[in-house]
């Protein structure tokens, strides 16, 4: 959905959505997905701004976590959402 995924999901009724960390490519929604958090869900009091925050949020979240990995070497698409879903898996279980 490009950049508005926020705002086109709340358009169309999603129950969630969500954003992912992509290899850029000249096409695009084109390139390898490197790390995808887990889908956020929609409110029904969200508007553009707030559900962009959350958003936003999450992205931060998702760029901490991959930053390392790809500065250590983690050059694979399929590696780094590897080694970010079992990471994601591991903090959600400790809390």
């Amino acid at each position: 959905r490009g950049p508005s995924r926020g705002q086109a999901a709340l358009l169309a009724g999603d129950p969630e959505t969500g954003g992912s960390l992509q290899r850029r490519v000249l096409e695009r929604e084109a390139g390898a997905v490197g790390a995808e958090p887990p889908p956020l869900p929609t409110r029904p009091d969200d508007t553009a701004g707030s559900l962009s925050e959350r958003l936003a949020e999450e992205a931060g979240a998702l760029l901490a976590r991959s930053l390392p990995l790809l500065l250590g070497g983690a050059r694979r698409p399929a590696a780094l959402a590897r080694i970010n879903r079992e990471r994601a898996l591991a903090s959600a279980s400790a809390h």
